[in-house]
């Protein structure tokens, strides 16, 4: 003789409940956890949550749509990193002038743009007068005179 498959047992369908045709009449089984309260009042006990409260989970909203950056703040930083400070400069202050009454995003790249547009300015003019420097010395030495 050969064994069923699962191990030797054999599920008895027999001893199932029969649910009526009628959805208005009585299950087999009763009430939920024997209160004697009707299936979906609310009440406590039943399985059921109260009024006002859904027997799934409510999915969330989601994530509200992020604020467009502007521009300019990217121009801003974008020119002061690739040494056009002054550019940089003027375009973050319009930017930030921008984002404070339209309340786009991007206020942090502005302000980026503008400390890195200062700096780099701060640079290149001590760069050009270190060179005037050298230059002049350079010429009162008679270096350049030919």
């Amino acid at each position: 003789m050969s064994q069923p498959p699962g191990g030797g047992y054999t599920p008895n369908y027999d001893n199932q409940p029969q649910y009526p045709s009628d959805p208005q009449q009585q299950l087999p089984y009763g009430t939920p956890s024997g209160s004697g309260t009707p299936f979906g009042t609310g009440a406590p006990g039943t399985g059921t949550p109260p009024p006002g409260y859904s027997q799934y989970p409510q999915l969330g909203y989601g994530y509200a749509a992020p604020r467009p950056t502007n521009m300019l703040a990217i121009v801003s930083l974008v020119t002061s990193v690739i040494g056009l400070g002054l550019v940089g400069i003027i375009t973050g202050h319009i930017a930030r002038g921008q984002i404070r009454r339209s309340g786009e995003g991007g206020a942090g790249l502005a302000l980026a743009g503008l400390i890195v547009g200062y700096v780099v300015t701060a640079l290149e003019i001590l760069f050009v007068l270190a060179f005037i420097g050298l230059f002049a010395a350079g010429w009162s030495q008679g270096v350049g005179m030919g």
